[in-house]
C-alpha cells in the first residue's frame, strides 16, 4: 500500500485554512497523484482565524454578545474568498451596493451610492441629474470622472509616488482627498496617505471601482466572522480528514535525521515539527510544510529553528508594519434613536476644533464599532494610553454623533502589528516567492503579504494559501 503524503499547515488564519481546503480538495479530485494527501494543520492559539475572526464579549451583567476582532470589510472583488465561503457551505453573507456616506456634525453631510455595474457603465449613472453623489461640492463632481480616467491610464507597476503624490498630481480638490480618499485608501491600505503606496491603491481601485459588475458590492456576515467564515471552513475541513490542532503552538522545524542536506536537488525531504501543547513538546514528521504566519510571527519560528537565512527572509525583515486599534461600544436604548438616521456603516469626516482619532463607524444591533486606523507603532504618539485616546474619542463622537462614551461598556482591540504597511518602499515578493517558494526544498510560505501588488487583506491571505497549495501539489510527483 502506497503511504500517504504528510503535509503539516503551521498557522490557522485564512492563508493556512484556505491553504489546507486546496490541498485536501485537490487530493480528492485530482486521480494523477502517485500518493494521497494527508493534511494536518497547527494553530498555536484558542482559535482560528488570524486576526479576522469573530468572538464574545461579556458585558458587566454577563450579557454576551457576538463581535469582530476588528472591521473586515469584504467587498465582490474578494472573487476568491467568496468562493471559498461558497465551497464551504458557508452562511450566505449579507450583499449590498456600495454606499459611501460621510458624517460631519450629527448628520449625513454627502453620500455615494457605488453602482453595483461593471466598469464604466458604473460611472454613467452619476451623470444623470439627480442620480450623482448627494451633498458633494460642484469641484468634487468634476474631480471624479479624470480621476477614474487617470486610474484607467496608470500602471501600478511603474509607479513609485506615494498615495498623496498621485492624487496631488490629478490636482484633487483638499477637501475631496480629506472627506473621501484619506479613509478610503488609509482603510483598505491601513497606511498614512502620505506613505502609503500609489501603485497599490491603484491596483485595489481598479480591482473594485473599475471593476466587473457587483465588484464594489459590500459582503458582510450575518453574525460575525467565525460563526459565519471561519467555522464552517474548519469544520468543510474535519469534514474531509484534515486534522485539526487547537493550543499547539509550532517551536521548531528542522529536518529529519534521515535529512542529509536540506538545500540538495532532491524535492523528496522530511520535516521534523516540534509543537507545544500544554507544556508537552512533540515531534512530528512531515515530507511538506507549510508556514501559513504573518511577517513576525514567521522570522521568529525561523530564528528558533536555525533555518539558514534565504531572499525570502530577508525581504520579511525589511517590511514595517502598521497597528489597528478597533473600539465597541454597548448602545443604550437612548443612543440608538440618536443614531437611527445613520447607514449601517459611515465614515467620520474631520470637523475644525475636534480630535479626528476616529475614521470608520459601523453599526449593529445593541452596537457600535470605531476603527482607528493606520497607526504607525514606530511613533509613540499614534499608540497613545488608552485614558488619552478615549478622552479624544468621547469629544468626538459627542460633536460628530450627539453621543456620550461616559458609562458605556467598551471594549478596545488593539494590534500593534495588525498589518504590514503599504509604502512605496516595499520590496513586493518575486515570482518564485509569490507561488509560496521559501528557498529550501520541501518548505513552503502563504501569507496576505504575498499576493503582489495588494494590501494585507483576507483575499491575499486566501489567494496566497490557494496558490502555495497548487505550487506544493506540484513537487509531489518529483
Amino acid at each position: 500500500m502506497t503511504s500517504p503524503v504528510e503535509i503539516a499547515v503551521i498557522g490557522g488564519g485564512w492563508a493556512g485554512l484556505a491553504a489546507a481546503a486546496r490541498l485536501i480538495e485537490r487530493s480528492i479530485n485530482n486521480q494523477d497523484l502517485s500518493r494521497p494527501i494527508v493534511v494536518q494543520l497547527f494553530e498555536g492559539s484558542p482559535h482560528y482565524g488570524g486576526r479576522a475572526r469573530g468572538l464574545q464579549w461579556t458585558l458587566n451583567h454577563n450579557a454576551s454578545l457576538a463581535i469582530d476582532n476588528g472591521q473586515h470589510l469584504a467587498i465582490g472583488a474578494y472573487t476568491h474568498t467568496l468562493a471559498l465561503l461558497k465551497k464551504v457551505n458557508a452562511p450566505k453573507w449579507q450583499q449590498e451596493p456600495l454606499v459611501w456616506s460621510g458624517v460631519g456634525n450629527q448628520r449625513v453631510d454627502q453620500q455615494w451610492h457605488v453602482p453595483s455595474a461593471a466598469w464604466p457603465w458604473r460611472l454613467f449613472p452619476g451623470l444623470l441629474p439627480g442620480k450623482g453623489p448627494k451633498g458633494w461640492p460642484l469641484a468634487w463632481k468634476r474631480a471624479m470622472p479624470g480621476l477614474l480616467w487617470a486610474l484607467t491610464r496608470t500602471d501600478a507597476n511603474q509607479t513609485t509616488l506615494t498615495a498623496a503624490e498621485w492624487l496631488r498630481r490629478q490636482r484633487v480638490p483638499e477637501d475631496f482627498v480629506s472627506h473621501l480618499w484619506r479613509p478610503l485608501i488609509e482603510g483598505a491600505l491601513n497606511t498614512e496617505l502620505s506613505e502609503a503606496s500609489a501603485a497599490v491603491m491603484v491596483k485595489v481601485l481598479k480591482d473594485s471601482l473599475l471593476g466587473q459588475r457587483h465588484a464594489t458590492d459590500v459582503f458582510t456576515p450575518p453574525r460575525d466572522l467565525s460563526s459565519d467564515g471561519v467555522l464552517p471552513i474548519t469544520k468543510w475541513l474535519q469534514n474531509h480528514g484534515v486534522g485539526l490542532h487547537l493550543h499547539h503552538r509550532v517551536r521548531r522545524i528542522c529536518p529529519s535525521p534521515l535529512t542529509e542536506s536540506i538545500q540538495g536537488p532532491s524535492q523528496r525531504r522530511h520535516w521534523s515539527v516540534i509543537t507545544e501543547h500544554q507544556g508537552v513538546e512533540q515531534v512530528t514528521e512531515f515530507d511538506r510544510v507549510v508556514i501559513a504566519l504573518p511577517a513576525p510571527a514567521t522570522i521568529t519560528l525561523w530564528d528558533q529553528s536555525k533555518l539558514p537565512e534565504t531572499d525570502s527572509i530577508k525581504r520579511l525583515k525589511t517590511l514595517h508594519h502598521r497597528a489597528i486599534t478597533t473600539v465597541w461600544i454597548a448602545l443604550e436604548e437612548q443612543d440608538h434613536k440618536v443614531l437611527h438616521h445613520l447607514p449601517s456603516w459611515f465614515i467620520l469626516h474631520p470637523l475644525l476644533g475636534v480630535p479626528h482619532i476616529a475614521q470608520v463607524g459601523v453599526k449593529r444591533p445593541g452596537l457600535l464599532a470605531l476603527v482607528i486606523s493606520a497607526q504607525n507603532p514606530e511613533r509613540p504618539d499614534t499608540l497613545a494610553r488608552r485614558e488619552t485616546h478615549e478622552a479624544r474619542l468621547r469629544e468626538q463622537l459627542k460633536a460628530q454623533l450627539g453621543i456620550d462614551l461616559e458609562g458605556l461598556p467598551q471594549k478596545w482591540i488593539t494590534e500593534k502589528s495588525a498589518t504590514w504597511a503599504c509604502t512605496p518602499e516595499v520590496t513586493p515578493p518575486g515570482q518564485s516567492e509569490s507561488l509560496g517558494h521559501v528557498g529550501i526544498n520541501g518548505l513552503f510560505r502563504s501569507a496576505d503579504d504575498l499576493e503582489p501588488g495588494y494590501p494585507a487583506t483576507i483575499e491575499s491571505a486566501v489567494r496566497s494559501g490557494e496558490r502555495t497549495a497548487h505550487t506544493v501539489i506540484t513537487t509531489l510527483n518529483d
